[in-house]
């Protein structure tokens, strides 16, 4: 039995060098994760810093509600390597400008004015564009869409060309259309260097997607959800939403299909570029006979039909019916409480330009 004593004093030693060395395992495991916690800490740190520093600001200055997602794709591109957006051929715009610097928190613009910054020709008020494409000739540029300017923007678009005001729709949130442009732009490029980036940003993407609880789908259930609240599809192709009562008062019909209102609107573009003012006219009264119907239905609440006809004189992109719209859809916005869209609207159409966006920089 003394022996065994013995024998187990013996060990004694080893085990507290056991001891020691797990100690040391611990402590070395603990600076680890301390290290590695570091980073992220101060990622949120930044994003913490952002979202205090610039939502209240940002969103007096605008007049309108800023999302997480906004915030957090600022955060996340100030924490990447340098090209990222270079590589994917994209450059911040909009409201971004003023988290970057380049419009000042302090300025003295209007909402009015802020938001007119980025916008191009086929951007309705509901469109609020913050990326673009640095190589499309067609002015591409991705956006977050409101359809209210007191309501958090509703989902995410794409304009491929600034000749239509026709919407791809782009999910709900910035990172899930950054992913759908992405493997829109896999698809085209063969350069393998180029398409190695590509991927590796598209997996940077969908990690803080994941991280955030946020969806890639280009139609996912958020968006399911508002297409039952639309009221019709519009030349837009996102369709639009107008509050309704239960009887339904709120919208009404135009009295044109999409397709036989391009057809009227066509042949008068037509009509004035060969001096056919007989042809001209005879359209143009039809024109006029809706925006008389749209008069009787603003008086009987149903405002969502001067929205949907001066939207989609908007979306046909086309200088001649500027004088129409300036009649019709200020009115429809103000009816509808939207008062801000129909500020933007106006001060839009007096310098609504074909190439590229408007810069108040």
């Amino acid at each position: 039995m003394a022996a065994t004593r013995k024998g187990a004093k013996g060990k004694q030693p080893e085990k507290s060098q056991k001891s020691k060395a797990r100690k040391r395992n611990f402590d070395q495991e603990d600076r680890d994760e301390k290290a590695s916690a570091a980073p992220q800490e101060k990622k949120q740190n930044f994003l913490d810093e952002c979202k205090e520093e610039f939502k209240t600001t940002i969103e007096e200055k605008f007049g309108l509600l800023f999302p997480d997602d906004f915030f957090w794709f600022y955060s996340f591109i100030k924490n990447q390597a340098d090209g990222f957006l270079e590589d994917l051929e994209l450059q911040l715009t909009g409201p971004y400008h003023m988290l970057n610097g380049n419009i000042k928190k302090d300025t003295d613009l209007s909402s009015t004015k802020l938001n007119l910054h980025g916008r191009y020709f086929v951007d309705t008020p509901e469109v609020n564009t913050v990326l673009y494409s640095t190589q499309d000739s067609d002015d591409l540029h991705i956006a977050y869409y409101r359809d209210s300017p007191t309501e958090l923007p509703s989902l995410m678009v794409c304009c491929k060309n600034n000749q239509s005001g026709e919407l791809n729709q782009y999910g709900d949130n910035i990172f899930g259309a950054i992913s759908l442009y992405i493997k829109e732009k896999l698809k085209r490029t063969k350069d393998k260097s180029k398409t190695q980036k590509l991927k590796t940003h598209l997996e940077a993407i969908e990690k803080q997607a994941e991280k955030h609880g946020l969806s890639l789908e280009a139609n996912p259930p958020s968006l399911k959800k508002r297409a039952k609240l639309t009221v019709t599809k519009s030349f837009n192709k996102v369709g639009l939403v107008v509050p309704l009562d239960d009887s339904g008062v709120g919208y009404r019909e135009i009295r044109h299909s999409d397709k036989e209102l391009k057809k009227v609107l066509t042949r008068i573009v037509d009509a004035t570029n060969n001096d056919d003012e007989d042809t001209r006219n005879k359209y143009l009264d039809e024109l006029q006979e809706t925006i008389t119907f749209i008069q009787f239905a603003n008086d009987e609440c149903d405002y969502g039909m001067g929205l949907e006809f001066g939207i989609d004189l908007f979306v046909f992109a086309n200088e001649n019916f500027h004088g129409m719209i300036e009649h019709v859809l200020p009115l429809a916005y103000r009816l509808l409480k939207r008062d801000l869209f129909a500020d933007i609207l106006e001060a839009h159409l007096e310098d609504r330009r074909r190439k590229g966006p408007i810069s108040v920089l």
